[in-house]
């Protein structure tokens, strides 16, 4: 399955709307969804929840998760910038992924204190007057410190996980055209391979091989829409040892080749592209 990228403002956002279904995705920044109306099926990580009304969901940064509707759906859901807000989050503890509408009702006044913070944050959304802005970071405080309160999680050891294969992501994120091995990323740690694999599945959600090969042809899809790089340039320019690689993979994860993606997706683009001296026609 294809894996996008949401780039998204580096401030908080608090939007009621409809769940984006069907693209497993990933962001810089921590949401947290409220059900309103609807289902849909919410996957984060190995675990799948039945998402409905009264439910919550809560994703960290970076973290790859996928909603799957199941039918009309409305949400209130909350984007916290992570980079913004340390100083005021980094003494609370994450939260559980999911927690059921029962849950919360089994707990005296807190469905009501829940639905008041939403109400507060949607109506200083539709009518922003002055401070409004400071009202929903107060509004997601409170919101974050009343389910921290009545839900514990167990996510210290996937926390703890989770900083020990960021300094990974980030190398991936920031040059993903080194050779890069599970093998010498192991060795550089000082753990196993197998050790190493297991852990990246676990807070990831995917084996290592397969996100870096996604991380490699997010880059190589939006190079190939600038139209200032050959496809061998590209190809190397992502990590790939040749051409034939870097169509295969290409084309397993988007569905078609690099050069129907040219053709589909660019208004601008010449039919006849060149690589390695050679011209090539797209059909």
């Amino acid at each position: 399955m294809e894996i996008s990228y949401e780039l998204m403002e580096d401030a908080l956002q608090f939007n009621q709307c409809t769940l984006p279904c069907g693209r497993l995705h990933w962001h810089e920044n921590i949401e947290i969804c409220y059900m309103l109306r609807g289902s849909a099926d919410f996957t984060v990580g190995n675990e799948t929840y039945r998402f409905t009304k009264g439910d919550i969901v809560t994703v960290p940064g970076r973290e790859l998760h996928l909603f799957q509707d199941h039918g009309d759906n409305l949400v209130n859901i909350c984007l916290i910038p992570v980079r913004d807000l340390t100083y005021w989050i980094h003494d609370l503890p994450f939260l559980p992924p999911f927690i059921s509408h029962e849950q919360i009702e089994k707990i005296d006044g807190l469905k009501e204190q829940l639905e008041s913070i939403f109400n507060v944050m949607n109506k200083e959304k539709c009518f922003p007057k002055p401070y409004s802005a400071q009202i929903l970071l107060t509004q997601t405080l409170h919101l974050w410190c009343l389910l921290a309160r009545n839900f514990k999680t167990n996510s210290y050891a996937i926390s703890k996980h989770r900083k020990l294969i960021q300094p990974i992501l980030d190398q991936i994120s920031q040059d993903c055209s080194k050779p890069y091995s599970l093998k010498l990323l192991a060795a550089q740690l000082n753990y196993t391979p197998e050790y190493l694999s297991s852990i990246f599945h676990e807070c990831v959600g995917m084996g290592f091989k397969e996100y870096l090969d996604n991380r490699r042809i997010n880059q190589a899809k939006n190079m190939l829409l600038q139209n200032n790089f050959s496809i061998y340039e590209i190809a190397q320019s992502c990590g790939f040892e040749n051409i034939r690689t870097f169509n295969n993979r290409f084309k397993k994860l988007v569905n078609m080749t690099p050069s129907d993606y040219i053709y589909r997706f660019s208004s601008s683009y010449n039919k006849n592209i060149r690589y390695q001296g050679e011209s090539v026609e797209i059909n």
